[in-house]
């Protein structure tokens, strides 16, 4: 019989081998059981191995060795993309196969030692890039600056540090300037808390700005979708209950509809078409569209908001665009962005 096995390796009942104090020298043991005792100790010893050379990060593990080459990695390409900028201001410098991302780069040119000062530099460039990518279509953006710290009087102790924003969605409409503030301030205020924790590390460089812009597809309007209970319990709503694809058109009539059931989408609704051009609008229709409508109807501002779920309040509004109010009419509407689709509601 084999006693190399590795297969129906059966612990002796009058040998008493434990995992954790497995001992070294088994000799004395039989057969079976030397065969047992060596695979026990191997097994604590790889286990033993791989809590002390492994680190474990939610759903992945990355050994020092992985993680070390993703750090090479990482500051490989943040060179090469460092040294092919020649000119001040946002170049494109990468993008996914289909462009749903598009990335930007914005080097320190001028050298500033100062944040703020740098961050002042490129804000003209970076507002005009941001408006002229949310002419057609909306977009999401988030920024990241890069700079290189080290420790004073220590010998290869650069560090390659980044202070990041989180990803949000702008419109042709939106306040960019007042946008592209609030990011700045969240990455200053990022780099002060770095400061703050007395890592020893001192500015070196300022390297530059990476600017990450993403495809961003809200829903286009759709058929009728049933409110929220608790926004159609404050029956503050018109929910239009259309069987069609021209919700945001039964939206804009709802306000002129005086009966009972004000919600039903019928010849009452249609009576009043002729109060509005709807020309080169498509049904359903999508956010972008509804300048057009403006322009067709110049006494009309449409203002629009998003709705979406938050864990401490059964929803939450955010605007989505607005146009300043003009004379003349003014229809707010929601769209419920926890659907897949999108409903205009007058309210």
């Amino acid at each position: 019989m084999d006693i190399n096995a590795p297969y129906r390796v059966h612990r002796p009942t009058d040998v008493p081998v434990h995992f954790a104090s497995c001992p070294l020298s088994v000799s004395s043991l039989s057969p079976w059981a030397t065969r047992y005792a060596s695979l026990v100790r191997d097994a604590a010893v790889k286990q033993r191995r791989h809590r002390l050379l492994t680190v474990t990060l939610p759903n992945r593990e990355f050994t020092p060795r992985m993680k070390r080459k993703n750090a090479e990695t990482a500051a490989n390409t943040k060179i090469t993309r460092i040294n092919i900028m020649k000119m001040p201001g946002f170049i494109e410098i990468d993008s996914s196969h289909s462009r749903k991302i598009v990335w930007y780069y914005a080097k320190n040119i001028q050298n500033f030692e100062n944040y703020k000062k740098f961050l002042l530099s490129i804000k003209p460039a970076l507002i005009l890039l941001l408006k002229s990518l949310t002419e057609n279509n909306p977009i999401k953006f988030n920024l990241k600056l890069e700079a290189t710290y080290f420790k004073p009087q220590v010998e290869n102790s650069t560090e390659n540090r980044a202070f990041k924003t989180s990803a949000r969605e702008i419109f042709f409409d939106s306040e960019i300037e007042d946008v592209v503030e609030e990011k700045f301030a969240k990455l200053l205020k990022e780099e002060d808390i770095y400061q703050g924790r007395g890592s020893g590390f001192s500015l070196q460089s300022i390297n530059g700005v990476l600017l990450g812009v993403y495809k961003y597809t809200p829903m286009g309007g759709s058929s009728y979708i049933p409110l929220p209970a608790d926004i159609k319990h404050k029956r503050a709503v018109i929910n239009s209950q259309n069987t069609d694809e021209e919700c945001f058109k039964w939206a804009i009539l709802a306000k002129h509809v005086t009966d009972i059931h004000r919600e039903r989408v019928n010849e009452k609704y249609r009576e009043h078409e002729d109060k509005y051009n709807f020309n080169n609008l498509s049904f359903p229709t999508p956010l972008t569209e509804i300048k057009n409508f403006e322009k067709n109807n110049s006494n009309v501002s449409v203002n629009d908001y998003g709705l979406k779920k938050e864990k401490k309040q059964k929803n939450c509004t955010y605007r989505v665009s607005t146009k300043s109010n003009r004379q003349g009419e003014d229809g707010p509407f929601r769209y419920p962005i926890n659907c897949r689709k999108r409903h205009d509601n007058d309210n």
